[in-house]
């Protein structure tokens, strides 16, 4: 009787769970054998060999085999065993992304068409944390040049070679900016604005008051015929990259509303200083609320109207021989346009 060793056909390790086409290169079963230097068959094995190339198989799962016998007769004792090797390939992956040419803050949107699965890592190339996710977003807060690199795992766990997922170019925006005066009068209504906008020969500029277009010059004068608060909006365009910004500040032009009242007047028919009559400035009086009224020292009315260009001559209600020489008082009662109410009492000197 011949007895001889058996040797096992049995494994110590085991494979990946998957082996990836274009990425594995060959392996070598015989480190998953307990006595390697038996013999190994199956898809992907060449005869006499113990190499496993994952690229001469079909995808899926795919079997080994493993025999051994006893030493040193090999038709005595002999053993076999199979072991399952799961073969996947990459998917081949095309990123989607929106313009690649943008202004200043740039949202790009990026996902993979047809891929509902699987792991995707997005490095977006500006110094920002890469992030997870098949469908993502990332904004580019400064201008620059950036290439976005894609890298996907399949749901089999086969990594893609990474790709290119896009490359943009984020243009600066233009950054408008003016003066606006501090103080603008109803009497002086043309109003020059300064522009200061930086580099502020490559922009093109629109300026709108309450949305309406008024000017396309750098530093435009542009009137304003009405008291009231204005908006004044400045839009600058860059015309190499289109990107564009505006601002929008608030202009008020106020009532620039005074009254002269002369101290004294003399009636004597020369032609100079003849009347006694305020005068207004030229914008702010409502004319219709006016009142004037003259009295003598012993409060008799000698004159009233409510004309504002009709003045006393001096004598009583602008009939007869102008009264003698004294002081005379007077009272006005007045509205600006802004509504406020004026009442004013003072002395005024009749001289001959």
């Amino acid at each position: 009787v011949t007895i001889e060793k058996f040797v096992s056909a049995g494994f110590t390790g085991f494979p990946k769970s998957v082996y990836c086409q274009t990425i594995d290169n060959p392996i070598n079963l015989n480190t998953f054998a307990t006595n390697p230097g038996g013999t190994w068959t199956g898809a992907g094995v060449s005869a006499g060999s113990s190499m496993f190339d994952p690229n001469q198989v079909a995808v899926g799962t795919n079997s080994v085999f493993y025999k051994t016998h006893s030493m040193p007769t090999p038709s005595l004792c002999p053993d076999e065993k199979v072991l399952t090797l799961n073969v996947a390939k990459p998917t081949e992956v095309s990123p989607r992304t929106n313009p690649a040419v943008a202004c200043v803050p740039f949202e790009a949107i990026l996902n993979i068409p047809g891929v509902d699965d699987g792991f995707a890592t997005w490095i977006f190339g500006d110094g920002s944390d890469s992030k997870q996710e098949l469908t993502t977003s990332h904004v580019y807060t400064s201008p620059g040049h950036y290439t976005a690199t894609l890298v996907y795992v399949n749901k089999a766990g086969c990594p893609s070679t990474p790709v290119i997922a896009a490359t943009y170019t984020v243009n600066e925006l233009p950054t408008p900016d003016f003066v606006v005066p501090e103080e603008v009068f109803i009497s002086d209504p043309l109003v020059q604005f300064t522009n200061l906008t930086p580099s502020i020969n490559s922009n093109k500029y629109y300026w709108r008051v309450e949305g309406v277009q008024k000017s396309n010059e750098v530093n435009p004068s542009l009137p304003f015929t009405e008291i009231g608060r204005y908006h004044v909006t400045l839009l600058a365009e860059n015309p190499n990259t289109t990107c564009k910004a505006e601002i929008t500040k608030p202009l008020d032009v106020k009532n620039d509303f005074n009254v002269f009242i002369p101290s004294s007047f003399s009636p004597n028919f020369d032609g100079l200083n003849d009347l006694f009559v305020p005068v207004f400035s030229a914008y702010g009086l409502d004319a219709k609320s006016y009142e004037m009224e003259v009295f003598d020292r012993w409060g008799h009315s000698v004159f009233r109207t409510k004309e504002v260009a009709k003045g006393w001559d001096g004598s009583v209600f602008n009939k007869g021989e102008p009264l003698k020489e004294d002081v005379y008082v007077y009272k006005l009662k007045y509205k600006d346009l802004d509504g406020n109410l004026y009442n004013k009492i003072g002395h005024i000197s009749l001289i001959k």
